[in-house]
């Protein structure tokens, strides 16, 4: 590496070249614009001390260029003053941008210091130094038009094209508008930051995926240490098409079975006290609400990992006094035992209560469920459910206990789906069952326990439907509801397909209109949805 000398003489500095520069000649000056003493740091002799100067460096070049990798050799030519360093290192200097750096002196005090007894030689780099170059390949990306809710790709890579400094990318993911339809995968992998040497090149895919109908435009940041463009934007763009217009009808109708068999299965995990207890209080007015709606029904609360129902009484039902309830159920929940390892994973709870062993004759749980009566699993927690199956599994498992699959409904009182509240975690799993069985999703975080178990019995002998499955796959926000004639924009939510469809835990399961509880269409009401279709996808080369 070749340096031009400037040599300072007082506080004057003049820029010399003695040999050739290269392609360019260093033609600018150099001042030092400030030169002052800061602290005396220590005593070195009787006479001597260690003192910490601060000076200040401006690069005046004639033609505004910056001089690069400065660095600066101070020396005294008055004794009495010694300066300790050899150089200091300043770095690049910009035309007009001052830098301020320290070093030290050994002065004796018997000296006047004079600024001009230091001389300072100057070495800058005349030729600019090595940087990396950042290319991306394509430098944007357009999808086309593409069908709704299908996942296409195309390559993209990223290539160093510098010839001598590594490549550091510090980031490379999309704008947060771009994340719902684009990604980009790059084979470079690890934490960041990653490097790539000069003439090296990572290949990687782009991947778009039109959640609805819409033209998405978006935008993918690499950011890097290339001086000339340290954050590159690749544009995004694409379109989606559906398979066409589909319009299906349904009526709201209620089970003609009088009789129902109710099972809850409760979370006794620590953070559940305070809902137990609410459990316990209200579960009077759950019993005489089920009663006084001419419900021929068998309630019973398991909370233990062997599925058998706590207690001396296997059941509350008609005959049961009201006032016994609360002892029954403060029985049946079992407060005097710790909870199991299956607390929080209420289908694995339920999965024992049923179990052929339990309900076989003998078993601990014979006759809670009969074989002409209707099924209700009641699941609450203040957490997702967590057993080891997926909840298609346990859906699937349950309603094959029935001859006719709709006979058998999970209910739930959970955490808001989908983001929880303060109290409780989202209740998925729970979510899911509840929906694909039509049954009711109620909130943990209510402060009203009373109303909530009261709708639940309700909602236990008249059995309406409280979700409606599709009998094809709809483009999201593509959906359009309609009771009696009417056409309703709230109180409903779509479970699209796609959002499942490569999860192994979410299987087989077809779009379905769910309501909210106070939104439920009556006995009788007919319900007409609208949506896109959503089209076939192309089959991967």
């Amino acid at each position: 590496m070749r340096y031009a000398t400037i040599t300072l003489v007082g506080l004057s500095i003049f820029l010399s070249h003695p040999f050739a520069l290269g392609a360019e000649e260093v033609t600018g000056d150099v001042r030092v614009t400030d030169l002052e003493m800061t602290t005396r740091l220590e005593r070195i002799s009787r006479t001597s001390f260690r003192y910490l100067f601060s000076v200040s460096f401006i690069n005046d070049t004639l033609f505004g260029s910056t001089l690069n990798e400065v660095r600066a050799e101070p020396s005294s030519t008055q004794s009495g003053i010694t300066v300790d360093v050899d150089e200091i290192t300043i770095g690049d200097l910009a035309e007009g941008m001052p830098v301020t750096k320290e070093f030290t002196m050994v002065i004796n005090r018997r000296t006047p210091f004079d600024p001009s007894a230091i001389e300072w030689r100057f070495f800058a780099q005349t030729e600019p130094p090595p940087q990396p170059d950042i290319v991306v390949t394509p430098t944007a990306v357009d999808f086309g038009s593409q069908p709704a809710t299908c996942e296409v790709s195309q390559p993209i890579s990223v290539s160093n094209e510098g010839t001598s400094r590594d490549l550091i990318i510090t980031r490379n993911s999309p704008t947060p508008e771009s994340r719902s339809n684009f990604t980009v995968d790059l084979s470079i992998g690890g934490p960041y930051p990653w490097r790539l040497g000069p003439g090296q090149t990572r290949n990687g895919v782009v991947r778009y995926t039109p959640r609805e109908l819409a033209t998405h435009a978006g935008t993918h940041i690499i950011e890097s240490n290339d001086p000339d463009t340290p954050t590159l934007e690749v544009p995004l763009s694409g379109s989606s098409f559906s398979g066409g217009s589909v319009t299906e009808s349904f009526a709201q109708s209620a089970s003609l079975n009088p009789k129902v068999d109710i099972v809850m299965l409760i979370d006794k995990s620590g953070s559940m006290f305070d809902d137990i207890a609410e459990v316990i209080a209200n579960a009077q007015t759950f019993a005489a609400t089920l009663k006084s709606n001419g419900s021929d029904f068998r309630f019973a609360i398991s909370v233990r990992d062997n599925g058998c129902v706590a207690g001396d009484v296997p059941w509350i039902d008609n005959a049961t006094a009201e006032t016994d309830i609360p002892d029954i159920v403060d029985a049946m929940i079992a407060l005097d035992e710790s909870h199991g390892v299956n607390t929080e994973r209420g289908f694995t709870l339920a999965e024992a209560a049923l179990s052929p062993g339990n309900l076989a004759e003998g078993g601990c749980n014979a006759g809670l469920l009969r074989d002409d009566a209707r099924l209700d699993l009641v699941f609450i927690s203040d957490e997702p459910e967590q057993s080891v199956e997926a909840w298609t599994y346990y859906v699937s498992a349950f309603t094959q206990l029935k001859s006719d699959r709709r006979e058998v409904k999970f209910h739930a009182i959970a955490g808001d789906y989908p983001f929880g509240c303060s109290s409780a975690s989202a209740g998925t799993g729970y979510y899911e069952g509840t929906v694909q069985t039509g049954g009711y999703f109620l909130s943990i975080c209510t402060t009203n326990w009373a109303s909530e178990l009261e709708l639940l019995a309700n909602a236990n002998a008249i059995s309406l439907n409280t979700s409606f499955s599709l009998s094809s796959y709809a483009v999201p926000d593509s959906v359009r509801v309609w009771i009696d004639g009417l056409e309703i924009n709230e109180g409903w939510r779509h479970l699209p397909y796609y959002r499942v469809k490569d999860n192994p835990r979410f299987i087989n399961i077809f779009d379905v209109i769910a309501f909210d509880p106070g939104s439920i269409p009556a006995l009788g009401q007919s319900v007409v949805v609208e949506y896109e279709l959503v089209p076939d996808c192309p089959v991967a080369q």
